[in-house]
């Protein structure tokens, strides 16, 4: 509750959506605090959890079958998809995986209320964890700072450069290069982020500013711009 608390003091009056992965008295903090904000629980950290009561063999079966879960097209569906998998053999064989899901069913159950572009930006927290994971690695491999400026700076510079990066994949529809049953390689389209955040945009009347570089003569102009 107290980092909820920090963030309201500095500012951040509301939170519209809040991407968790399944730690204990999150959802009591953030009511506490946000009251209105829809928590969501992260898909991937679900199934990584889902995956541990299997042997590494039955893992990949038991990734097919909670698959159409999450994939369903509507909180009703994805219920009848849950109920199917009870019934099927992994759910027979580790009933735990069902108990665990529905545990965590109204949290998971949130961003089927979405169009089919957003989902992609709610249903995990993996890219956000991308970014920390890079800063961390940046942090340590420079290891001290003469002071807080310095830290800063590295920490933009590493910021812009992710940013960068991040660009290409989010422009329009990435294309995805995937082995089929015979070897060969198919592609097929995937929505990008920045199309799920344009929908989220969308829905709660928001705006998505570009992101802003700084030239080589230090002037501020938005991405895109020269």
């Amino acid at each position: 509750m107290k980092v909820f608390t920090d963030l309201k003091t500095r500012g951040c009056q509301d939170i519209l959506i809040a991407v968790t992965d399944g730690l204990k008295g999150m959802s009591e903090a953030l009511a506490a605090v946000y009251p209105a904000t829809t928590l969501q629980t992260c898909i991937v950290h679900l199934l990584r959890h889902s995956l541990d009561f299997a042997n590494w063999k039955e893992r990949k079966p038991l990734a097919a079958a909670l698959r159409p879960i999450y994939t369903a097209p509507s909180a009703d569906a994805a219920s009848a998809a849950l109920d199917a998998f009870a019934h099927g053999p992994c759910g027979t064989k580790v009933p735990t995986v069902v108990a665990s899901w529905r545990r965590a069913w109204t949290h998971v159950i949130p961003f089927f209320a979405f169009p089919p572009d957003v989902p992609r930006v709610l249903y995990t927290t993996n890219a956000l964890e991308s970014v920390h994971a890079q800063l961390r690695k940046i942090i340590k491999t420079r290891g001290h700072f003469p002071n807080d400026d310095a830290a800063t700076t590295l920490m933009w510079l590493a910021l812009r450069n992710i940013t960068a990066k991040a660009e290409a994949a989010d422009a329009g529809l990435q294309l995805i290069y995937t082995a089929g049953p015979d070897g060969a390689a198919r592609r097929r389209e995937w929505p990008s982020r920045r199309s799920g955040l344009s929908g989220l945009a969308r829905l709660f009347g928001l705006a998505i500013l570009p992101p802003i570089r700084t030239s080589a003569t230090g002037h501020q102009n938005p991405a895109g711009n020269r």
